[in-house]
């Protein structure tokens, strides 16, 4: 829509381009001071063989108060080093999808099973032992205590696993440590294990998020809008972390309202449409055209 483009960085005007003359690619390295490839998967992974079934659902159902199902007879597989991408329009099932897998809603009908372990009626803490990771869609609800510190949150669900807990007690120095060596590792800027992480952008509370559920080296990830309102640098960061949990072996579902990180991550892809699961495709046979078809209803699920 424009006719120039001014980019901003840390502050400071770095460039000003006629709409016209400038790339997505010449934007994107003002942006973030270098190149930036958003590489994925495809073209990849239809040569690599996937590993055994990590995540089995069987015709699940979820009604609302009023009756009305907001997941309809949903059947899906996710096999070890596979990354299955869900697309959708908002509000057609993603949400709901996310959290029966995590275990923050119940289903009135259908199983869930891990690894070939029926954790149907698991608790949330029961499901995360059981091997799931969850990156949730909003990271300020589910996925964060914004008053508390990036220390306390990424220790979180790691206390036992980072021997972060001595005699039943907190040793807070160990807490600190950990928190110093993800911050690091995970490239968390501004950030110190005190900081209060509600004080952090957006980009750098979610990498907090990804580098606690990756630590625990879980064998089903599920993420949900994981580069929602990123800039592109923290957006490729993330790619790269989500490939490389594939990469070794771990079953990955990403569930997104952008196409291009679905079809760039993706080795199959599904479309859920009014809380159905329409079809699930092969990577080499999805192209934009017929999944935005789906994702509007004007194509149907195939028997």
């Amino acid at each position: 829509m424009s006719d120039r483009v001014t980019v901003l960085r840390h502050g400071k005007t770095i460039a000003t381009h006629l709409t016209r003359d400038v790339s997505e690619a010449d934007i994107a390295r003002d942006m973030v001071g270098r190149d930036v490839f958003l590489v994925g998967r495809a073209g990849q992974s239809r040569k690599r063989a996937f590993g055994a079934t990590k995540l089995r659902l069987r015709h699940v159902a979820v009604a609302n108060a009023a009756g009305r199902r907001l997941l309809d007879d949903i059947s899906l597989e996710v096999r070890a080093g596979e990354i299955v991408g869900i697309a959708g329009v908002d509000g057609n099932g993603q949400t709901e999808l996310s959290e029966v897998i995590a275990g923050f809603t119940d289903i009135q009908a259908g199983s869930i099973e891990f690894d070939g372990r029926d954790v149907t009626t698991v608790d949330v803490p029961g499901r995360q032992q059981a091997g799931l990771g969850f990156v949730p869609e909003d990271r300020l609800d589910r996925g964060l205590s914004v008053t508390m510190s990036v220390g306390e949150n990424l220790a979180a669900t790691n206390y036992s696993l980072a021997g972060l807990i001595r005699h039943g007690l907190v040793r807070t120095d160990r807490v600190d440590a950990f928190a110093a060596g993800k911050i690091a590792e995970f490239d968390i800027r501004g950030a110190q294990p005190s900081t209060p992480v509600g004080s952090l952008s957006g980009g750098n509370m979610q990498k907090v998020v990804i580098a606690r559920e990756l630590n625990r080296d879980p064998t089903l990830l599920v993420v949900s809008q994981p580069t929602r309102g990123l800039d592109i640098g923290a957006a490729e960061f993330i790619y790269e972390r989500i490939m490389a949990a594939a990469d070794r072996g771990r079953a990955v579902l990403l569930i997104s309202s952008e196409l291009s990180e679905i079809f760039a991550l993706s080795d199959r892809i599904g479309v859920m449409y009014s809380g159905k699961l329409l079809r699930v495709l092969e990577r080499g046979d999805a192209d934009e055209v017929t999944v935005g078809a789906l994702m509007n209803g004007s194509l149907g699920a195939v028997n």
